[in-house]
């Protein structure tokens, strides 16, 4: 009574490999861990939000939550986006109560129940990780996200810098960081981040060598560089922050 969920099936259609794997499973965590002793499978079990099991194959991580099987539905339905409330069963059936698998194909990225002002309110790092699909996948985003995210970015002013790192360092690593970094200036979120960069985005400047304003020299420089690498990306972005520091009337 195992279900893949999450990334792993999303990824199976995106085309993309997984970085990790989710398992929601039908039974006990205390059935669970028998189970992987037989095989000889080392795992170490976290809490926060649920009790978890980790473990790794193939050098892909795998993490194991429990639910009873009528919680299945509430738990897909409780996640941030339908691309990502997908399960498979092990034996290849879909279960797809926010018809996530729709939006996989149409490339949408969509809160479930679509209602993303209590999504983003759940979670405010949500908004991040909505910029990271959005910058690593070719996906549209439903009408009803920039309002909701301009309703409940402040929530972001509360979350733990460290979640608030992880989101940022992972955001860097994608496809099109630049389209990220956009979103940041778009949906004020840049302040969330680092108060430093979110200077650079209303900086401008003057002079024969500067076609751009500074947050847009920045965009066009890290499109430029067609680069996955956190510490290239980071440079990038980073650079700027210094214009203004010794601005003066934008010189």
């Amino acid at each position: 009574p195992l279900y893949f969920v999450g990334g792993d099936v999303r990824d199976k259609f995106l085309k993309k490999a997984p970085a990790d794997i989710d398992i929601i499973s039908l039974i006990p965590l205390s059935q669970v861990r028998p189970i992987l002793n037989r095989l000889n499978i080392r795992f170490t079990e976290h809490s926060n939000a649920h009790s978890r099991i980790k473990f790794k194959v193939g050098g892909l991580s795998v993490d194991v939550v429990s639910v009873q099987g009528d919680q299945l539905k509430d738990n897909l339905l409780s996640r941030d986006f339908t691309i990502n409330a997908v399960a498979q069963s092990v034996t290849g059936q879909f279960f797809d109560p926010s018809r996530g698998l729709d939006d996989v194909k149409a490339k949408i990225l969509r809160t479930p129940g679509g209602d993303p002002v209590t999504t983003f309110k759940n979670d405010p790092m949500r908004i991040l990780r909505g910029i990271r699909f959005l910058s690593n996948y070719p996906l549209k985003i439903d009408s009803s996200i920039p309002s909701a995210v301009k309703e409940t970015v402040d929530g972001l002013s509360s979350a733990k810098p460290r979640r608030i790192g992880f989101e940022f360092k992972k955001i860097l690593q994608t496809e099109k960081p630049w389209v990220a970094a956009k979103l940041f200036a778009e949906w004020d979120v840049c302040k969330y981040i680092s108060e430093d960069l979110n200077n650079v985005i209303t900086l401008k400047q003057r002079g024969s060598q500067h076609r751009y304003n500074a947050w847009a020299q920045m965009l066009a420089a890290l499109k430029k560089a067609k680069s996955r690498e956190l510490v290239v990306n980071a440079a990038i972005m980073f650079s700027f922050i210094g214009k203004y520091k010794v601005s003066n009337g934008g010189k």
